[in-house]
């Protein structure tokens, strides 16, 4: 029998853990290719629940990437980043992604919960679903990921090179 995943996508972790390990390993730009992501994850078993939790910057319309997302076939929610002051913007789905879990556990959807988020907030939730008898993979880059989540996890899904775009997506084969 496979496994019944529950996939919850924290974008905005992902975004930056993806843009620090390209700093960090020369990559220009780097993004995340949110298809060989799932890919990548549906190796592990069946998927039951993808759900991605995306936060809008006054800026940038979040619509593109939603439509991409939901083409993959994963539930989208988006939350507008609220300014507090001057200077300071906040938005973050660590609650809401939580309550998510916490539902899709209580409802026997899925066996192992695939949280793609290297933030340590989430160790509470790990141990959670862990006491209920479900594993839980951790989806990250491993420089993003502390040695708390690795041993707090049931397994580790690491992210590299092969889930980012090369150079800008935006720009056309032909430029």
């Amino acid at each position: 029998m496979s496994r019944r995943l529950g996939i919850y996508l924290d974008t905005q972790n992902l975004w930056h853990s993806a843009v620090k390990y390209g700093e960090r390993h020369g990559i220009d730009r780097a993004r995340l290719q949110y298809a060989v992501l799932m890919d990548l994850i549906a190796k592990h078993g069946d998927v039951s629940v993808a759900k991605a939790f995306v936060v809008e910057h006054p800026k940038f319309d979040a619509k593109p990437f939603v439509v991409a997302l939901e083409v993959l076939g994963v539930e989208t929610f988006v939350k507008k980043m609220r300014q507090y002051k001057e200077r300071v913007a906040r938005a973050d789905w660590d609650v809401g992604i939580t309550v998510h879990v916490l539902t899709g556990l209580a409802m026997d959807r899925w066996d192992t919960l695939v949280l793609a988020s290297g933030d340590s907030d989430f160790l509470p939730l790990i141990e959670a679903v862990k006491e209920r008898g479900k594993d839980v993979f951790i989806c990250s880059f491993d420089d993003a990921l502390g040695a708390e989540m690795k041993s707090a996890a049931t397994g580790v899904i690491t992210l590299g090179r092969s889930v980012l775009f090369q150079t800008d997506p935006r720009q056309s084969v032909s430029q």
